[in-house]
């Protein structure tokens, strides 16, 4: 097994990976090119080519969705603290003892009908398992979890366009239809991992049977794009008009993480968000919304796992950052803040970072996958904590009393 497949397995596929490999005994080395960035977060604007016409107007982007967002829980205006607790030094929900025996990681967690509802994804690599699924647990007060069945909810079985399948986004419809949002990946050779995109799938309950789409509903972008190597961590959002979808994208440029954003009308057709001010040459069809801060000690790296919210004050993203990446993962020990009016030009927190690993707690661990649910005045961060080969489990940190 190549070292980048050891990797992406360990954490659950939930680290925005190239999907290229290394060799045995190769050591990781740091990633200096990458995605052109700007100083600041402004991405210059392009001219046309010699004989290409130029518009005299600068096209606005369609935000109609985001204007009329409504959160899946209402949460109120400014009230986003920056001081988080660990729960406790135990996981909420260990590693099981089958097909997800060492390593699981939170994906959705949704409040419905009186309990919290977890769909995590977990592999098990000392049975032989190279292949990730979704188990789902449930609890009454989000701090003690129980497992439904032993085996998995939801797999890749079946589906063409995947071999490993990763949650990170669940929505309960008006008719009590469960959605669910996954990462496909495919191993073409067995040993490597490539993404393939964004993929949905449909339950008349959370245990299943769920049903998937014959395509994946977001594909990575064509060649050269700043997501033309994967996207992932997508975050769907319904509002009165469809949905929105955050997610994480890389280039083989630039191997950490940029933040995207698409819109649909009936969550099954998506378009990306593309400025119209960034020609680019026009060959890409969309833009990121959110890049690393170039100047920042701790996410100048890469951004993934984006969750966010529209409040009365305006959009909130919570993300993971990581100061560097490597090609054999980010280093992602910190999660931060950024606020936004219009759900596209963002602003980090200068409370950032809100949480960080307690290196004395969790030595050398890093995070891997993030979930947050609000309920009842009280925030509820879910993630995973690795270290090296050891197993990851499931962890809570949270604000407001238990």
């Amino acid at each position: 097994m190549s070292k980048r497949k050891f990797y992406f397995i360990c954490i659950i596929f939930l680290l925005a990976l190239a999907g290229c490999t290394l060799g045995n005994g190769e050591e990781a080395t740091p990633v200096t090119g990458g995605y052109d960035l700007p100083a600041t977060e402004e991405i210059l604007i392009v001219p046309p080519e010699e004989g290409q016409p130029q518009s005299t107007e600068t096209p606005e982007p369609d935000t109609s969705m985001l204007e009329t967002a409504v959160p899946t829980t209402a949460l109120p205006a400014g009230s986003f603290p920056t001081v988080f607790t660990l729960f406790s030094v135990d996981p909420v929900l260990k590693a099981g003892r089958s097909w997800d025996g060492t390593h699981i990681s939170p994906g959705a967690v949704v409040w419905h009908d009186g309990f919290f509802h977890m769909f995590y994804s977990g592999v098990n690599l000392s049975q032989g398992i190279s292949h990730s699924a979704v188990g789902y647990a449930v609890s009454a007060d989000g701090y003690e979890w129980v497992r439904v069945q032993d085996e998995p909810v939801f797999s890749a079985d079946g589906i063409d366009y995947a071999d490993d399948v990763s949650v990170h986004s669940v929505l309960v419809e008006e008719d009590n239809t469960w959605v669910m949002y996954f990462e496909a990946w495919v191993s073409p050779d067995g040993n490597s991992s490539e993404n393939t995109g964004i993929g949905r799938a449909t339950a008349q309950g959370p245990s299943g049977p769920w049903t998937t789409d014959d395509a994946q509903v977001l594909l990575k972008g064509n060649g050269g794009a700043w997501d033309d190597r994967g996207i992932t961590s997508p975050t769907v959002i319904k509002t009165d008009d469809g949905y929105i979808m955050y997610y994480s994208g890389w280039n083989s440029r630039y191997l950490g993480g940029l933040i995207g954003m698409a819109s649909s009308v009936d969550g099954i057709t998506w378009t990306k968000y593309d400025d119209q001010a960034t020609i680019r040459g026009g060959r890409f069809e969309s833009d990121p919304v959110f890049i690393p801060d170039k100047t920042s000690l701790w996410d100048s790296g890469a951004l993934e796992n984006p969750k966010v919210w529209q409040t009365e004050g305006g959009w909130v993203m919570a993300y993971v950052g990581s100061p560097e990446f490597f090609s054999g993962g980010a280093i992602s020990t910190r999660i931060g803040y950024a606020t936004s009016s219009d759900g596209i030009s963002w602003t980090r927190s200068e409370d950032n970072p809100i949480y960080e690993v307690d290196e004395a707690v969790f030595p050398d661990f890093q995070i891997g996958g993030m979930e947050w649910l609000y309920h009842e005045g009280r925030f509820f961060i879910y993630y995973s904590f690795y270290k090296g080969s050891l197993n990851s489990e499931i962890y809570l940190v949270m604000a407001g009393a238990p």
